[in-house]
């Protein structure tokens, strides 16, 4: 068996390190609740006012105000 070091890194060494640090990342994410929910209504969040100014500036179906 051969020796594998920090030093020498292989592709084995790199994804064991990427499963360690994702598993590490999820229990995280899961153990704070409030940063899922937070993860899930945040690009509800920013599309939101774009929609809403694109409504504003628009009348009759035609974008009337970012045309100029």
């Amino acid at each position: 068996m051969e020796l594998t070091t920090l030093s020498q890194p292989n592709f084995s060494t790199q994804l064991r390190a990427l499963f360690v640090i994702a598993r590490k990342d999820w229990k995280v994410f899961w153990r704070y609740p409030l940063n899922a929910v937070s993860n899930v209504f945040q690009p509800i969040i920013w599309i939101t006012p774009v929609y809403f100014m694109g409504k504003a500036f628009s009348t009759n179906g035609q974008a009337l105000g970012f045309a100029q």
